[in-house]
């Protein structure tokens, strides 16, 4: 039994970007809608592929913390969902 799952998103990115009032941090938001598609190279008994696409979203949450002054540090949360409703069975025989 093995499975090799593909799964990729392509949108475009809605971005904002906030300071601090102390203007040490910036607070990052994204945003987007776009397709994310899905492909699982299968092997149960006989090798087979299953594809399928849906509508995805994404939302990251972040914050630049400075170490120095040409540098920072990212803490970055990240959240991608879709639910792939049909799929496309390709038997490899």
């Amino acid at each position: 039994m093995k499975d090799d799952i593909t799964i990729q998103y392509f949108a475009p990115t809605l971005s904002a970007a906030f300071s601090s009032s102390n203007k040490k941090q910036r607070f990052i938001t994204e945003f987007s809608l776009g397709y994310l598609s899905y492909k699982d190279k299968a092997t149960v008994i006989d090798d087979f592929t299953l594809t399928g696409g849906t509508l995805g979203l994404l939302l990251d949450f972040g914050v630049d913390v400075p170490i120095n002054e040409n540098l920072s540090i990212e803490f970055m949360f990240a959240y991608t969902a879709g639910t792939l409703n049909q799929y496309k069975y390709h038997d490899n025989m």
